[in-house]
């Protein structure tokens, strides 16, 4: 099964590590002897995309020096914001460039699926919009996701204590979907657009249990450290 390509959003500031970033892209801190959006990418490349397309905003030249246009045989080009454009507007800005529908990754957090079960699954849904989750001991720090069978029908941003599912930051991403925000420059995909969304859009869940790690706050990134470093 031929995949889509990805987007990888890496455009943000990183400000929850403090000075670790002051000189070098969250994406591109050193996990474990590497940098860690290389996790990201070999996860991607294992999986069977061929064809990248990095967002980037904050010291983006760092990330073509460190990557360059191949990486591990796949096609890798880049998206440069002039200004800052939240998740949303740089979404949307990637997808009209592509073209086509397209996986989305945060590029500060590693989720082991099965993309091409994920395909599946947006495919059978005929989804405008699916979204990877995963079940977790605790939501709290990200918010529940509530699935109806395999349709998500509500996202919350309250962060109350519990298992439950979560947002796994990977998404599979049709790009007419932005078509009412076109006049948008700059709002964020996940608490101004997906509200709407599920109500006017057919929003998918498939869910894993892979890996998942979000290195963006420094007792994750410490974790992160032990856990990718090669036994």
């Amino acid at each position: 099964m031929k995949l889509p390509a990805a987007i990888l959003l890496a455009g943000g500031r990183g400000t929850r590590l403090g000075s670790l970033t002051d000189a070098v892209p969250k994406p591109l801190l050193e996990v474990a002897g590497r940098p860690f959006i290389f996790f990201v990418l070999d996860h991607l490349k294992d999986a069977g995309v061929e064809r990248i397309m990095i967002s980037t905003g904050y010291r983006a030249e760092q990330f073509d020096q460190t990557i360059g246009n191949r990486y591990r045989g796949m096609h890798v080009q880049y998206e440069v914001e002039d200004e800052p454009l939240g998740t949303g507007g740089a979404l949307m800005r990637s997808l009209a460039a592509l073209g086509e529908t397209a996986f989305v990754l945060n590029a500060d957090t590693l989720f082991r699926i099965s993309l091409a079960r994920m395909l599946r699954v947006h495919q059978s849904m005929q989804a405008d919009i699916t979204f990877a989750v995963r079940e977790v001991p605790d939501v709290s720090r990200y918010g529940a996701v509530i699935l109806e069978g395999s349709r998500v029908i509500s996202v919350a941003q309250q962060r109350v204590p519990g298992p439950g599912l979560i947002n796994g930051g990977i998404y599979l991403i049709s790009p007419h979907i932005f078509s009412d925000f076109a006049a948008m420059k700059r709002f964020s995909f996940e608490t101004e657009f997906v509200p709407g969304a599920l109500a006017r859009l057919i929003v998918a869940g498939y869910t894993d249990a892979g890996y998942f790690i979000d290195m963006g706050v420094p007792v994750d990134f410490a974790r992160a450290q032990r856990e990718l470093r090669d036994p």
